[in-house]
């Protein structure tokens, strides 16, 4: 067994590890995922609260008092991926000597424009009307892959620019803090217009959201064909027997959600 970790195969293996534990990107998503901790324990001790309360009797859903506890848990988990993409920028930005509080603030704003689209909707009822707000679905553990990726790419962009000085530069007698909003404005706008052709070029094509969509598609390859699964099957059906246009390749109607695209790809296959 000696021999077998003193191997080539193994120690390159071992150098390979010791390389990506070392990488600095890899390290701000430890390190970044460690510091949401307070905001994932705080959303569950309210959580669990709540349903305690519910099991014995003392509250039920309908009540106010259940709405409130369940504030800190959706407030936390709701947005658990807003948080993490400031979280990762922040630890990341910090490791290369940047300014970690703007990396952060701007990787905010970035993951918002990619992650949380402006929609208009048509109000029914007697609210008749339009509502333009953010939609906010994939701020929860569904963007938190984008919001990785969001954070490493701003950061990594803005020491980019500002390694290869393409950043605005102030005079010293500027305050310190107006200097650092002033130097991380260029890459700022970059990469808000990447990122909005990403994010907005994604709702436009299929009607999803980009983070949604994006894990979605990394849960193909464990998803059972429709003929093999029971959600799969009956969600097909249930499309099916709304008239949806499957035949014709493209995303059902006007449905926003990835199951659409995820179902048309599988019952075609």
């Amino acid at each position: 067994m000696a021999n077998f970790y003193e191997s080539k195969p193994m120690q390159w293996v071992k150098k390979a590890g010791e390389k990506v534990v070392g990488n600095k990107g890899i390290q701000a998503i430890s390190s970044g995922m460690m510091m949401v901790m307070g905001v994932i324990l705080l959303g569950a001790v309210f959580q669990l609260l709540a349903v305690i309360l519910q099991t014995i009797g003392i509250i039920d859903q309908s009540s106010g008092i259940y709405s409130a506890l369940m504030v800190p848990y959706k407030v936390s988990m709701g947005f658990i991926s807003l948080y993490v993409a400031f979280t990762i920028s922040y630890s990341y930005a910090k490791s290369l000597k940047m300014q970690a509080l703007m990396a952060g603030l701007n990787s905010i704003l970035i993951f918002l424009i990619a992650a949380a689209p402006i929609k208009t909707v048509e109000l029914a009822g007697e609210a008749a009307g339009t509502f333009t707000g953010m939609d906010t679905v994939a701020l929860d553990a569904k963007g938190m892959f984008v919001a990785i990726i969001v954070a490493l790419t701003s950061v990594q962009l803005t020491h980019f620019f500002e390694k290869h000085h393409l950043v605005i530069k102030m005079p010293d007698a500027v305050p310190e803090f107006l200097q650092d909003t002033f130097r991380s404005l260029i890459p700022l706008v970059v990469n808000a217009i990447i990122w909005t052709v990403l994010g907005y070029g994604c709702v436009a094509l299929t009607q999803t959201a980009l983070p949604v969509l994006i894990t979605g598609l990394l849960g193909m390859p464990l998803a059972d064909k429709c003929s093999r699964n029971y959600f799969y099957r009956n969600h097909c059906q249930s499309v099916m027997d709304d008239g949806c246009p499957w035949n014709s390749g493209g995303i059902c109607g006007n449905r926003s959600t990835v199951n659409a695209v995820l179902c048309n790809q599988l019952c075609q296959s």
